[in-house]
């Protein structure tokens, strides 16, 4: 069964993480940069917030607030879901599926590891779903011939 792990291991984990009193222009910008839909912000290697493409747009753009002007701990999402290593990628896939998030931290004795998304998440369930379907496809065909 693929893990949380190994999505991390097998991906090219692109995770940035900001400063809580970093700009929102400064996410905006290392998110585009990166080519990211959300950033972590941590504090002294500890996870703080996460912030997304929903925040900026629900918290300051349609608040009109300035982006260059606005604290990332001011607009964060700080009820953060996340994910250890060792949790299967179906699990995974139903705890983001039930809070509605497309981005989770993956964290560790309280050390943040890396950062995945919903696409890997569901690409890693998909792929093992496809293995135990060729598996049970080939003994059916050898134990039971037509």
């Amino acid at each position: 069964m693929r893990t949380v792990g190994d999505i991390l291991s097998s991906s090219k984990n692109q995770m940035v993480s900001l400063k809580p009193e970093d700009s929102v222009l400064e996410a905006l910008n290392a998110m585009a940069v990166h080519n990211l839909g959300a950033v972590v912000i941590a504090h002294d290697g500890c996870l703080v917030g996460v912030f997304s493409e929903r925040d900026f747009t629900r918290k300051v753009l349609l608040a009109q607030k300035k982006p260059e002007a606005v604290a990332l701990s001011e607009v964060m999402s700080t009820d953060i879901l996340s994910a250890s290593p060792e949790m299967s990628a179906e699990e995974c896939l139903s705890k983001m599926n039930r809070r509605g998030v497309r981005h989770m931290p993956v964290v560790k004795e309280g050390q943040l590891q890396g950062f995945i998304t919903i696409l890997q998440v569901v690409d890693a369930v998909l792929v093992e779903r496809d293995m135990k379907i060729n598996h049970l496809e080939r003994y059916v065909s050898e134990t039971w011939p037509l």
